[in-house]
């Protein structure tokens, strides 16, 4: 539950966010749950210490003090947690081998079917998830747990021509300016029962397309509502377990018309950077899409295992918490290059996990050779600096659908009290 509980840091405010409430009720489950009880007791003012810790931000050394706590945490929990898991589990698009799994990935595997669990309880099985460009025709997928990526179902290509893209859309030439741009694009959203994505279309004077798809970070801090970009996403996401809201972000890359040899880079922050992550490494989505790059910013990507043809760049904060919730350092590779910033020994104000902080933290970086190639390769993705690129913005809603009522979750509530 460490993963669960510590995830709560990347709220900056002083009100609670949307969905608090379930993950509190989730804490109830957790203390109620013979594999974890023992541990949640006994660590319990240890994590509230750390959480407390963690939210001042102030010393840079959050990120490692918490990923060894968490990765002590799994290793002790792993031998009764594996146990209780089938011999076989899914990871993405693939059935795999528990055994092949993490430490850390086998507890967020059991934590993600607990929260599915109680998510169904309290807002019904879910049935689908509903996709849909601003201005256009909606696409239903099965969830990402009966569909992996959403790849088994028919998805038409709706969003081509839709009078209400924003065409003119920036052209963000460097890492700072694609986190500022998804910030931007999540503040313009003002409806949190719902999730967001956006892509951005670039159509060359030499007549070839390239896209850049974005994903922000956690919206609702509950388990299984309308918002897939909840808490239960995040568990699902760190264990690689399917998720809706991987379904959603490919189901929008075929409503979007992307193309098989058509260059495509993904960017995401917190639990968008796993999601980008995890879309980026499935060997079946590669087989489908010419994945060329990726960017993320705080967020725990450890787990995902990249194929050498996507180039990554991971930004990561020493005093943010939330890339270390995965336990685990993320790989330093010819493909993958992890920039670490100190923003508190920088100076900047700001809680560290906010994607304006981790933009002025990099903003102007170059001078390496691998940072400088990446920032090259995604002027060529969005256009940047080039006569004749022309960019669209095709904004997704994303709905987790539940055939639930309120009639029925008072029902529930009422006949679990009695």
């Amino acid at each position: 539950m460490a993963v669960a509980i510590l995830a709560l840091l990347s709220v900056d405010g002083a009100t609670l966010p949307a969905g608090v409430d379930d993950a509190l009720q989730g804490l109830e489950t957790v203390l109620d749950d013979p594999l974890l009880a023992g541990w949640a007791t006994t660590d319990l003012m240890i994590i509230v210490g750390l959480a407390a810790w963690a939210q001042q931000a102030n010393s840079g050394h959050e990120a490692a003090v918490i990923e060894t706590y968490i990765g002590r945490v799994a290793e002790e929990l792993d031998p009764a947690i594996t146990a209780a898991l089938p011999e076989q589990v899914h990871v993405g698009s693939r059935t795999v081998d528990t055994s092949s799994l993490t430490p850390m990935q086998r507890v967020a595997y059991y934590l993600a079917l607990r929260a599915e669990a109680d998510g169904a309880y309290r807002y019904g099985e879910p049935t689908g998830v509903t996709v849909t460009p601003r201005g256009g025709q909606s696409v239903t997928v099965p969830t990402g747990v009966q569909d992996p990526f959403g790849l088994g179902t028919a998805v038409p290509a709706v969003a081509a021509g839709l009078p209400q893209v924003y065409t003119c859309a920036p052209q963000p030439g460097t890492a700072a300016e694609v986190i500022r741009y998804s910030a931007d694009m999540k503040s313009r959203d003002e409806d949190i029962s719902s999730g967001i994505v956006s892509i951005l279309r670039t159509d060359h004077a030499d007549g070839s397309t390239s896209w850049l798809v974005v994903v922000p970070g956690t919206t609702d801090w509950g388990s299984g509502n309308t918002n897939p970009q909840d808490l239960l996403t995040n568990l699902q996401a760190v264990s690689g377990r399917p998720t809706d809201m991987e379904s959603a972000v490919v189901t929008a890359m075929r409503e979007a018309g992307i193309a098989p040899g058509d260059r495509v880079g993904l960017y995401g922050h917190s639990q968008g950077a796993i999601t980008a992550s995890n879309v980026a490494a499935d060997p079946a989505v590669n087989a489908q899409f010419n994945i060329t790059n990726l960017l993320t910013a705080g967020g725990p990507t450890a787990g995902a295992d990249l194929p050498d043809n996507v180039n990554a760049l991971h930004i990561e904060n020493t005093g943010d918490a939330v890339p270390a919730l995965d336990g685990a350092a993320t790989p330093r590779t010819p493909t993958r290059t992890v920039v670490t910033v100190d923003t508190s020994a920088a100076d900047v104000d700001g809680y560290p996990h906010g994607a304006p902080i981790y933009a002025d933290a990099v903003d102007g970086i170059s001078g390496d050779p691998q940072i400088d190639q990446w920032t090259e390769e995604l002027a060529g993705l969005t256009g940047a600096g080039e006569f004749g690129a022309d960019t669209t913005e095709i904004i997704f809603d994303i709905t987790r659908d539940s055939p639930d009522t309120v009639w029925e979750r008072a029902a529930r509530k009422f006949g679990k009290q009695g």
